[in-house]
C-alpha cells in the first residue's frame, strides 16, 4: 500500500512539473514571439484603433439584376482590412490586458495611450493626417494605386487576368499631437495594409524594425508579399527608414 502511495505521489509530481514545464516553455515562446509589442503595449491601458470605411450608394446583390440602394450611414470596408482590424485586436488582447476600442474616423480623438490608425488616406483621414504630418515624402496616389516615398515607386503588378500577384504593405511608426505613440498600418491596396499588420504582429527578433519599435523609435517600414487569390506568402520587411 505504502508503494502505492508513493507511485501514486510520484505520478503526480512529474505530472504537475511536466505541466508548470510546458506553461513556461509556452510564456517564453510568446515573450520571443510578441517580446516587441509588450514593449509596444507597456502601461498602455487604452488602445484606440481607427478603423477605415468608405460610402457605396449601391450595389448588385448576387443573383439579382437590380442594384440595391445603400444607405448613407451603412459602411463597408474592404474585406483584408477586416482581417487586418481582427488579427489586431485578437493579437494585441492576447499581449496585454487592456481595453482596445475600435472607432470610426469620424469619433476619432488624440487621447488614447495608443493608436492605430488602420487603411490608407482614401479610407481613412486619420492615417492621412498622420502621414501627411510626419511622413511628408510618402504618397499615396489614386486612382494609379501607386505609392512613392522620395524617388522611390511601390507599383503593385498584376497577372494577366487583372488580379493582384503582389502588394506592399507600409508600417509608421510616429507620435500623436499628445505625444504617445501612434501607428498607421496601410497598403497600396487593402491586401496590403494586411500585410502589414502581418509583419507587425510576427516582426522577427532582432530585425531593423522590431528594435526600432522596442526603442520607442519613429520609422516607416515597407513591406511586401506575394498575393494568391486572397491570400499572401512570403510577406517580410523589405525597407526600414528611421525619421527623427
Amino acid at each position: 500500500m505504502r508503494d502505492l502511495t508513493i507511485n501514486i505521489i510520484a505520478g503526480l509530481l512529474l505530472s504537475t512539473a511536466g505541466a508548470l514545464a510546458a506553461r513556461g516553455f509556452e510564456a517564453r515562446r510568446r515573450r520571443r514571439r510578441y517580446g516587441h509589442l509588450h514593449l509596444l503595449t507597456a502601461g498602455v491601458r487604452r488602445i484606440q484603433i481607427v478603423v477605415p470605411s468608405l460610402n457605396v450608394d449601391d450595389f448588385l446583390p448576387q443573383g439579382s439584376s437590380i442594384r440595391a440602394m445603400v444607405p448613407p450611414n451603412v459602411r463597408v470596408m474592404p474585406m483584408a482590412e477586416g482581417g487586418a482590424i481582427a488579427q489586431l485586436v485578437m493579437t494585441l488582447s492576447s499581449v496585454r490586458n487592456c481595453t482596445v476600442q475600435l472607432v470610426p474616423q469620424e469619433s476619432f480623438q488624440d487621447d488614447a495611450d495608443l493608436t492605430i490608425s488602420v487603411g490608407g488616406p482614401s479610407l481613412n483621414r486619420v492615417s492621412g493626417d498622420l502621414l501627411g504630418r510626419c511622413f511628408p515624402s510618402f504618397k499615396l496616389k489614386y486612382p494609379e494605386h501607386v505609392a512613392m516615398y522620395g524617388s522611390t515607386t511601390f507599383a503593385p503588378a498584376k497577372g494577366d487576368d487583372g488580379a493582384l500577384v503582389e502588394d506592399y504593405g507600409f508600417i509608421a511608426s510616429t507620435t500623436g499631437t499628445n505625444g504617445r505613440k501612434s501607428l498607421v498600418l496601410c497598403g497600396v491596396w487593402a491586401l496590403g495594409t494586411q500585410i502589414a499588420t502581418t509583419v507587425l504582429l510576427s516582426l522577427p527578433q532582432h530585425s531593423e524594425a522590431r528594435r526600432a519599435l522596442q526603442e520607442g523609435r519613429n520609422f516607416f517600414a515597407v513591406a511586401h508579399a506575394t498575393i494568391k487569390g486572397l491570400s499572401q506568402e512570403d510577406a517580410q520587411v523589405v525597407e526600414v527608414r528611421r525619421v527623427p
